[in-house]
């Protein structure tokens, strides 16, 4: 789906939406579809030097501050530090997760 924004992009840039698209969608797959047939829907708009990935999910979403907590020795869960870092904002939505990138 970045096919088509790509053409607009600076190559940093690709490669930072590739990763967090990758990170939504995996966590899309291992926590909102256990048990649900639906489909993950990818979405991608640019507007103020910004692109925002949202990635809808069939399933039930998870509580941001719980996931916001890390504790020594856990395996998983450590997306949200690389979300901190590559994106300006990054959240919980009605239907899904979205972030934001500096898109120039």
């Amino acid at each position: 789906m970045l096919q088509d924004v790509t053409p607009q992009l600076l190559p940093g840039e690709i490669d930072i939406a590739s990763l967090v698209v990758t990170e939504l969608v995996t966590n899309a797959v291992r926590h909102g579809c256990e048990g649900s047939a639906g489909e993950i829907v990818v979405g991608l708009s640019r507007e103020a030097g910004r692109l925002r990935i949202e990635v809808a999910q069939p399933g039930p979403l998870f509580d941001l501050d719980e996931v916001r907590l890390r504790h020594p020795g856990q395996g998983r869960g450590w997306g949200v530090l690389l979300l901190d870092e590559l994106t300006q904002a990054w959240g919980v939505g009605a239907a899904g997760v979205w972030a934001e990138i500096a898109a120039d």
